[in-house]
């Protein structure tokens, strides 16, 4: 990962930080305590370091692409300025921009969960700290490529649908939405039927227009590299909700 990323770090493109005023800290500092208040103050601050490495990696994708001016948005789905102002080319482009945020996130996550594996084997009293930040990190990038309205995961899967059937994206959406609902019944979970009913609602919002389309051979690519991105992350969230239970 480090070796990919190497070209646009040893010579970066300019960034400006967007979002850390005194509204977006307060924000901030209110989710760090619901979180830290329902689970552990090492889930909410691992939640917040998953969330900028999140946003460091489609900073860094942007400026793979060639976008020499980006944010870095604090709170990016509260946040009104995108990324970069320069638009991608092509569907191809602004799949890889969804992406690698969370395809950044993968290297740490495993690493730290491999480090939790061995050092907990060892007895080592430290080794659940890394339990809670890999987990933590695969829960926030899950999140975030679900295909709902205004995250990462709806911009790719709305480009990949386009090269196969315009109703998958939202087929998708309905479908997740409804299992979450469906889980949050269940379990009697107020957060998992919010979820549910955003990725319901997402539905009605129309799909990012204005960029060419993408291949069927690029669209399977963009698609495997979707589907094997979530299942990762998802596996760690697992392992997050079980250690929670």
């Amino acid at each position: 990962m480090a070796h990919s990323f190497r070209p646009v770090t040893s010579s970066p493109g300019s960034v400006q930080l967007r979002g850390f005023d005194g509204m977006g800290v307060l924000l901030a500092f209110v989710g760090f305590v619901a979180i830290a208040s329902l689970l552990s103050i090492g889930v909410a601050a691992s939640v917040l370091v998953a969330l900028g490495l999140h946003e460091a990696g489609r900073v860094l994708a942007h400026w793979m692409l060639g976008h020499g001016q980006t944010n870095f948005r604090f709170l990016p789905l509260i946040t009104g300025d995108p990324i970069s102002h320069s638009q991608p080319r092509d569907d191809t482009e602004l799949a890889f921009l969804s992406l690698m945020g969370a395809g950044l996130s993968l290297a740490p996550m495993a690493l730290s969960l491999s480090l939790w594996q061995v050092l907990s084997e060892n007895g080592a009293p430290f080794s659940g700290y890394f339990l809670v930040f890999g987990t933590s990190l695969g829960a926030v990038n899950f999140l975030l490529l679900l295909p709902f309205w205004r995250l990462p995961g709806r911009s790719c899967a709305d480009v990949v649908s386009r090269a196969f059937w315009p109703a998958l994206a939202p087929g998708m959406a309905a479908f997740l939405g409804a299992a979450f609902l469906a889980a949050g019944l269940r379990a009697g979970s107020v957060a998992l039927l919010l979820i549910g009913a955003y990725g319901i609602s997402s539905i009605f919002r129309k799909p990012r227009r204005g960029t060419a389309a993408m291949s069927s051979a690029d669209a399977l690519i963009a698609l495997a590299a979707y589907a094997f991105t979530l299942a990762a992350h998802f596996g760690a969230t697992m392992m997050l909700v079980q250690a929670i239970l």
